[in-house]
């Protein structure tokens, strides 16, 4: 076979990689085998291609960050309106944590991003629905720190496991400390 059509075939192969077209380990032998058992690695136009794809999504979502801080904490807009913008934004992070997972990008950081923006709506939303009433936000944030258990337990996550645990532990804490006196 000559040499153009193995590195066609390479370039093939790696797509499907990339791609998820294929099982991993069906690309690797086919890699071994086209490629002689010699070390292949993708062309620097498409490893610079994704590298751009991939600062291009962390600005988005630094951006939806900082927006969704800026309208929290340094707007006067009407509480529904801010609700609904948060809201919408923490589905916007979902969609990015989404899109990462699929294009092969490291997706917890817009992961941390969609936990640390679904923590701020729900108690917003237990101030906007329930004010003065602490067991609704108790019960919401119990809530959260079970998402986040279910998510590192589910992914693998040791930090969000972690979080999710001590979470549970303070919350715990607080609540036996304020309605069970010792």
């Amino acid at each position: 076979m000559n040499e153009t059509r193995k590195k066609v075939i390479i370039q093939e192969i790696i797509y499907w990689k990339r791609n998820r077209l294929l099982p991993e380990q069906y690309c690797d032998y086919l890699l071994v085998l086209y490629s002689g058992g010699e070390e292949v690695n993708p062309t620097n136009s498409t490893r610079t291609t994704s590298r751009k794809k991939a600062n291009y999504l962390y600005g988005i979502v630094v951006l939806l960050l900082f927006f969704t801080l800026f309208l929290n904490y340094f707007t006067q807009f009407a509480d529904g309106l801010q609700m609904g913008l948060t809201y919408f934004l923490l589905f916007s992070l979902i969609i990015c944590t989404l899109l990462f997972y699929k294009n092969n990008i490291q997706y917890q950081f817009p992961l941390i991003g969609s936990t640390i923006v679904l923590l701020l709506a729900t108690i917003q939303t237990a101030e906007y629905m329930a004010s003065g009433q602490a067991i609704v936000l108790y019960v919401l944030l119990i809530v959260n720190c079970v998402i986040w258990f279910v998510l590192g337990k589910k992914l693998k996550m040791i930090y969000f496991l972690v979080s999710g645990i001590l979470g549970l532990t303070v919350i715990f804490y607080i609540i036996v400390r304020l309605y069970i006196n010792f």
